[in-house]
């Protein structure tokens, strides 16, 4: 849902620049018949539906300061990873909007299970989907209402129908469109009614309202789609105005300003909720266009011709993107052949090593075997390497791993389901045979790395482009340890000891619920919120910090983590021990409150436990007792281990001494 919403949004929002520009044409084409400002509608209408476009070096978006992200042919103002952004920004194009809302969107928090843009989001795009709800029903049971009401019309000739009870006359029906007259038109009058009305449905008017319409209900947050609506039915209107009088003569003008005028008097608000069938609007300004309307020169007619036209494409066309014709390869990336072996899955072994062999890797390592790793997940790939020179990779004496990195995040990035990307290196130099170097790489740290999924960046080799840009202008804080530092010391999970037996179930439980052996140790630091027994179950409700650690010599590295509300059900044994039931995680995005409270409830009987879920969410809001007792659990965890002299590297680069 979030993705459409955000397609949909990216589609307004180019909609509203051209918008504009309508707007501002139809005042440059005032003198000219209003058939050409109706026209002009086109291109909205089609950037309102259509998210794709052809690229010229005549579109009109081309006076965007900063061209927004072209994904494979539509504008992209608003990233569809935006809610996993670690600082979410959007580029609408121009400068100074762009920083007015990116400084007003909120950043994520490094600790939280779900970003507050990602929540925002899911709030938005479910408002906007019940919005689209609302107004589909009240346009339908308007339109069933009209037809109600003139479902006794009487024939008077082909398509024409009357009826006592309307004020006006209209267009009414999709298939079949059919005139309604009101009892009582004068026969004077008549003629230039009906040719009003045939003229509807000879453009097809009686179509084009309806959906046109119907692109607004989607697009209903946006108050300049309401607005073009209502000038578009406007000119519609008038343009119809301006044929009659073409076909029957200005002669007509006093009389049919008279009818227009008696017509409106008369008007009922049967037809204004329904764009299915429509009847006569606007009409003090349509009286005045009739009275001054007069045959437009030739000139000024093939002049507005020429000029709409341009418009109509310059409209309609994406901006000009010089780089589409160039060949995307750059110094060591082909991002073409990266493309054509990106792959859903892990297990595609022909895709996967395509892949690892069209990234390039430093001088003196070359590639011996890769091991895929589905048996059980997280999925891994294990890239065996041969070192035979260490110049290239070595940075103040030590092994640097930043080539590997920048290579892993675009495995990741091109293979869906890899979670954990392992490059081990063989010392064949000579100098140190047979001792190992061992990379390891999860997709949570090229997330918090890069700021978002790098998936994104797969969609074509346009998009990897940018991401492979990003790497080669990034500089890597990668791990760069010595050949004694990268042999990795694997230590156990956490293990509790506390003399309150129900938190020492909590720990049990919190530990096999993130335990991921092949990732590094955890260590988890519960919130326990209340305990509630009922029959032989055990419901306790926490909020656990939980985090996962790699060792390497003296280093300590973070590997993921999260803090996670749940809800913990036991049952309880004969002989007076527990044994786990279930482990209910908070769900993420817009669902976390709601799921929350539903959890919220006794073990056995489901009745709610009030208060509880505000507790929770209350608390959410503050780790700071948390991220102390984590530290507290990891520091007694190494000591236990017999782990001396211990430096935590964080994320963030800051090390903090340990033990």
């Amino acid at each position: 849902m979030t993705d459409l919403f955000t397609a949909v949004l990216n589609m307004s929002i180019t909609a509203s620049y051209v918008a504009l520009a309508a707007i501002a044409a139809r005042m440059l084409l005032i003198k000219a018949p209003k058939i050409f400002s109706y026209v002009l509608w086109l291109p909205v209408f089609i950037r309102l539906v259509c998210p794709f476009s052809f690229n010229s070096a005549f579109s009109f978006l081309n006076f965007l300061q900063h061209n927004p992200r072209l994904s494979s042919g539509a504008m992209e103002y608003v990233p569809y990873n935006i809610g996993f952004m670690q600082d979410p920004a959007v580029d609408v194009g121009i400068g100074s909007i762009s920083n007015a809302v990116n400084s007003s969107l909120p950043s994520a928090a490094p600790t939280a299970s779900a970003n507050p843009m990602q929540i925002a989001m899911g709030f938005a795009g479910s408002v906007w989907i019940a919005g689209v709800v609302l107004l589909l029903i009240y346009s339908i049971v308007s339109y069933l209402k009209v037809m109600k009401t003139v479902k006794t019309a009487t024939l008077v000739r082909d398509n024409i129908f009357e009826t006592d009870r309307i004020a006006t006359p209209f267009v009414c029906g999709l298939l079949r469109p059919k005139i309604i007259l009101p009892v009582g038109i004068g026969g004077s009058e008549l003629p230039y009614i009906l040719a009003h009305e045939h003229t509807h449905i000879k453009r097809l008017d009686y179509l084009v309202k309806p959906f046109a319409f119907l692109a607004l209900i989607f697009h209903w947050f946006n108050p300049l789609m309401w607005l073009s609506f209502a000038l578009m039915s406007k000119d519609m209107e008038m343009s119809c105005d301006e044929s009659v009088l073409k076909k029957l003569g200005n002669d007509i003008k006093g009389s049919y300003s008279n009818s227009l005028l008696s017509l409106s008097v008369k008007r009922s608000g049967l037809l204004m909720g329904s764009p299915l069938a429509f009847g006569e609007s606007n009409i003090k300004s349509r009286i005045k266009n009739i009275l001054a309307y007069k045959k437009p020169e030739f000139w000024v007619v093939a002049a507005a011709i020429v000029i709409t036209a341009v418009l109509i494409v310059s409209f309609t066309a994406n901006p000009k993107n010089e780089d589409v014709s160039a060949p995307i390869t750059y110094p060591e990336y082909d991002a073409e052949v990266l493309i054509a072996n990106k792959t859903p899955y892990v297990g595609n072994n022909s895709k996967v090593v395509a892949l690892i062999d069209a990234l390039p890797l430093p001088a003196g390592i070359v590639r011996g075997t890769v091991e895929l790793h589905t048996a059980n997940q997280p999925y891994e790939i294990t890239i065996n390497l041969v070192m035979t020179d260490a110049s290239d990779v070595t940075v103040q004496g030590v092994i640097s791993g930043d080539a590997f990195y920048r290579n892993s995040i675009l495995l990741f990035s091109l293979i869906d389901n890899v979670d954990i990307i392992n490059c081990k290196i063989s010392d064949n130099t000579g100098k140190y045979d047979d001792a190992s170097y061992t990379f390891t790489y999860t997709r949570e740290m090229t997330e918090r790395l890069i700021g978002e999924d790098v998936r994104s960046y797969a969609g074509s080799a346009g998009t990897l482009k940018n991401l492979i840009d990003r790497l080669n202008g990034m500089s890597f804080d990668a791990e760069r340890t010595s050949k004694d530092e990268q042999k990795e010391i694997k230590l156990p999970d956490f293990k509790a000891n506390v003399s309150d037996p129900i938190e020492q179930l909590v720990y049990d439980a919190a530990v096999k619920q993130y335990s991921r052996p092949n990732d590094g140790f955890t260590v988890v630091a519960p919130t326990i919120f209340g305990s509630y027994e009922e029959g032989n179950k055990l419901k306790v409700f926490v909020t656990v910090f939980n985090m996962r650690y790699r060792l390497y010599g003296k280093t300590l590295s973070e590997v993921s983590g999260g803090i996670v509300p749940a809800a913990i059900t036991f049952t309880k044994n004969a002989d007076g021990s527990y044994t786990l039931d279930e482990y209910l995680e908070a769900m993420d995005g817009s669902f976390f409150p709601k799921s929350i409270k539903e959890y919220c409830v006794m073990p056995v009987s489901k009745k709610e436990i009030r208060g509880l879920s505000d507790k929770i969410l209350d608390d959410y809001g503050d780790h700071k007792n948390r991220s102390e007792l984590l530290m507290e659990n990891l520091v007694e965890h190494l000591k236990s281990n017999d782990q001396k002299g211990i430096i935590l590297k964080r994320v963030t680069d800051e090390l903090v001494p340990l033990t």
